[in-house]
């Protein structure tokens, strides 16, 4: 009979007392002392009835287990372990062998611990079949200070999978039907006999609540972000699953089946969405109606034809036409949008297509639309949606963006990070993932000036003075990299630049393969100086211009204390030589614990900020598991004084905008968080201005404005219109004696801002 090792944690003789279950080797005479903890690397640990008890405490608590007898690792196995917490977070399974020598990457499982002080029963399987003989087991808590931690069961078992072997050369794809009545994500999951760690792709679901039959090639799956890769499908497939994500949608997968090539589907449309056109539409000109359809068939979909069963007279058709529109939806090609890197056609998949319904100028008031879309060899689809059409402004038509009107904000500095880049950006993820998110200004082009006016005008007219701006450096050719780094070009051309200040964060990041030296920091502090530093625009604290380095560890984990310094130091010696006192550099990280901070200005910066607050521990910012946005609402002002009482460096207080990154790269990261409300950023800007009166630090900065793709939003959008930007403005401008000045889109002046993307 073959035994499972199940050790009760005894903390005082630092041993374990052993159940037995299932196999993991043959027992021998010696069988119950296999398993002896290592260190527990807990403050305060006790034995109490059994359980393991501590606090967790110190920079990197975590609990290990060193095996004196390690065994071999297959593919059956999987953690047992039985625990509770007083505090929700990521924990950390990570495991050494004989295959991978260390902890780390791919030897470590995430998952999710509720923190309802009740029991969490979780199997974790490692998938650490061709990592040799297993030495030693290590799991990791939610690093909070203050945290009770209990740990009643830690045990290896086997738990076969019950899945039969199949051979990628044999079958390509999947195929599975699944309903869901708003779209929902999804992965589809499986491991590679012989290989560490799984294989991912997301997808997701069609939004009209009508059965589709979701077809995937696997063999042709292109490289994804943090997913498989080009050549994911290989050798033999020991496991596979297709889960449901996290979110609150549920679409239950059935009729699940692997093919060997294309799938003989008919034509089977899905309506992804059908809103406004206009991120927020008026009265006095035309509403039109987008809508994004799916083929998920491997036919083509043709002589489409949409109806509006029940539609309000007051609404009338602009062009009849429209109705049945030319055309077809090509049929799927095994390819979904989720992930970046995939290879979009004309900033849309090749099954997929946006279609418009153009109506005369309603007058205002809320609607229904029924829509119902049918197409030959189809079974007619139909989805419904509610639509406020709000009355019109009245406003006189422009030729130009209208000059901005800045609203004061006294002693008050409120700044924001932006993202820029989205004349290089896809947006087509996120028109197709998260279309509630459209921005005011359209599938805008940041490489026309009218963008950056427009922006400038947004900005300045709801108390924002300064942007904190994501740039990179190209080493080989000394200058700017592209993509994000269009926009201060195209800010310095903007009519209406003199109204904003702006500054640099600069992003270094581990994945680059070069290894800088003072010689390349030099040159980029020359150009700093030469571009940037001498314009009117570029913010400057002190008469220092303000530099932010994202992610300010790098400098020091990859070149030690010492030189971390030199370059700092030699950017500075470039600035004096300019003429500039110094540069004022700033930290950017994902953290903020005290040692950080220490760290930080040891290495010679002058200030420290996070990119966004997404832990609801005020001892940290570390983004670890799913949260809601009123939990960061109510400790944001707890982690700002958190930070003042034990940061030896003075910081920007980071007034958090959210994160949700599914339309980009699904489900991948487990950190997502839910519920964001205008309403809710207007008490974190509340409580930012008592933070600025307790402490008097007036320069505060709004969370990213423009990740549109990881759901970092403050520019106004189709769901919170220009409520995060109001927020800033109510609580911190100074009212002008007429009133504010009128928040407005393009359209209310009859201009349209340079896109992207058009239908």
């Amino acid at each position: 009979m073959r035994k499972c090792l199940a050790p009760l944690l005894q903390a005082c003789a630092l041993l374990c007392a052993l159940t037995a279950t299932s196999a993991l080797a043959e027992p021998g005479p010696d069988a119950l002392d296999e398993l002896i903890p290592l260190a527990y690397d807990l403050a305060d640990v006790h034995v109490e009835n059994g359980l393991l008890k501590g606090r967790v405490a110190g920079k990197d608590p975590f609990f290990r287990v060193r095996l004196k007898k390690p065994f071999a690792g297959t593919v059956d196995q999987c953690l047992r372990l039985k625990a509770r917490t007083s505090h929700p977070g990521l924990w950390s399974f990570f495991w050494k062998s004989t295959g991978n020598g260390r902890y780390g990457s791919p030897a470590v499982v995430r998952f999710n611990v509720a923190g309802t002080n009740e029991w969490n029963e979780l199997e974790l399987r490692p998938y650490w079949s061709s990592e040799g003989d297993i030495q030693e087991l290590r799991v990791d808590p939610v690093k909070n200070v203050g945290v009770t931690v209990e740990i009643a069961e830690f045990v290896v078992v086997e738990r076969p999978l019950g899945f039969t072997p199949v051979s990628a050369g044999d079958v390509g794809g999947v195929v599975f039907n699944a309903a869901s009545e708003k779209i929902a994500y999804g992965m589809m999951t499986w491991h590679v006999n012989g290989t560490s760690g799984l294989r991912r792709v997301p997808f997701t679901t069609a939004a009209d609540g009508t059965t589709h039959t979701y077809w995937f090639n696997l063999s042709k799956e292109g490289a994804t972000f943090k997913t498989a890769g080009p050549k994911c499908w290989n050798g033999i497939i020991d496991a596979f699953f297709v889960k449901r994500g996290a979110g609150d949608v549920p679409f239950p997968i059935k009729d699940f089946r692997f093919v060997s090539g294309v799938p003989d589907l008919p034509p089977d449309i899905g309506i992804s969405s059908v809103l406004p056109a206009e991120a927020i539409p008026r009265s006095g000109r035309p509403f039109a109606l987008e809508i994004v359809l799916r083929n998920y068939g491997t036919r083509p979909a043709r002589n489409l034809h949409f109806a509006l069963p029940g539609l309000p007279l007051t609404l009338a058709l602009a062009d009849a036409r429209e109705l049945s529109p030319t055309g077809e939806v090509s049929a799927a090609t095994g390819r979904d949008s989720v992930g970046m890197g995939h290879d979009y056609a004309k900033w849309r998949l090749p099954n997929e297509r946006v279609f418009r319904l153009t109506f005369k100028a309603p007058p205002p008031g809320r609607y229904r639309f029924s829509l119902e879309v049918a197409a030959d060899g189809c079974e007619a689809r139909r989805k419904e949606v509610d639509v406020e059409i709000l009355p019109s402004l009245g406003l006189a038509r422009a030729d130009y963006v209208p000059e901005p009107k800045p609203v004061k904000t006294g002693a008050y500095r409120v700044g924001a990070t932006s993202f820029p880049g989205w004349t290089f950006h896809d947006w087509h993820a996120i028109r197709s993932r998260a279309p509630e998110r459209k921005p005011v200004l359209g599938w805008y082009d940041e490489a026309s000036v009218e963008t950056v006016d427009w922006q400038i005008k947004h900005l300045v007219e709801n108390g924002i003075s300064w942007l904190l701006v994501c740039w990179y450096w190209d080493w080989k050719t000394k200058t700017p990299g592209r993509g994000i780094s269009v926009w201060p070009e195209t800010f310095q051309k903007a009519k209406y630049r003199h109204h904003l200040k702006w500054c640099l964060q600069w992003g270094i990041y581990s994945s680059w393969d070069h290894r800088f030296t003072v010689e390349d920091m030099r040159d980029a502090a020359t150009y700093w100086c030469g571009h940037y530093f001498n314009t009117d625009e570029y913010l400057k604290i002190d008469g220092f211009p303000v530099v932010c380095i994202f992610t300010a560890y790098e400098l020091k984990s990859r070149f030690g204390e010492a030189e971390a310094r030199g370059f700092l130091e030699a950017a500075r010696e470039c600035a004096r030589k300019a003429g500039f006192p110094g540069i004022h550099f700033v930290a950017q990280r994902n953290g903020s614990s005290p040692e950080m901070a220490a760290e930080l200005a040891s290495l010679g910066f002058d200030r420290m900020s996070i990119y966004k607050y997404l832990s609801d521990d005020v001892s940290s910012s570390r983004w670890e598991g799913p949260r809601d946005y009123s939990r960061l609402v109510e400790t944001s002002l707890a982690h700002w004084r958190y930070v003042r009482d034990t940061a030896p460096i003075k910081f920007f207080p980071s007034l958090t905008t959210g994160y949700d990154p599914r339309p980009w790269i699904g489900e991948i990261y487990n950190t997502i968080v839910t519920n964001i409300t205008a309403s809710g950023f207007r008490r974190i800007c509340e409580a930012a201005k008592q933070f600025s009166d307790e402490t008097g630090e007036r320069y505060l900065l709004m969370g990213p404005l423009d990740e549109w793709g990881e759901g970092s939003i403050g520019y106004p959008n189709r769901q919170l219109g220009f409520g995060m930007l109001e927020a800033v403005r109510d609580t911190f401008g100074e009212k002008p004696s007429g009133g504010w000045p009128v928040n407005f889109s393009p359209e209310d002046v009859g201009l349209k801002c340079p896109r992207k993307y058009e239908p």
